[in-house]
């Protein structure tokens, strides 16, 4: 939590970034990836409590993946979203 009573949106940012990582690393086991762009959109403010993240893969190639995120708070509403472009090593 920051002096404003809500959670960063660098730690938001990480756990999408993270979350989309694992996704990939998921999909794609055995290989190494990276991440090559990450944007994030953040909706509202997270306020102490349950957040669920949840990531996806959208589209693949030989050697990219690209992957969306949705940050939402203990009531359903939607906190943050993402997309993130990761390179196939």
């Amino acid at each position: 939590m920051n002096m404003m009573g809500i959670v960063h949106g660098g730690v938001l940012s990480s756990l999408m970034d993270n979350a989309m990582g694992i996704a990939v690393m998921l999909e794609r086991p055995g290989e190494s990836t990276v991440t090559s762009n990450l944007n994030v959109h953040f909706v509202m403010p997270a306020k102490a409590g349950k957040l669920t993240v949840t990531a996806s893969i959208v589209h693949q190639t030989r050697r990219s993946v690209t992957t969306e995120c949705r940050i939402t708070d203990a009531k359903g509403d939607l906190v943050a979203i993402s997309t993130g472009s990761f390179r196939v090593k």
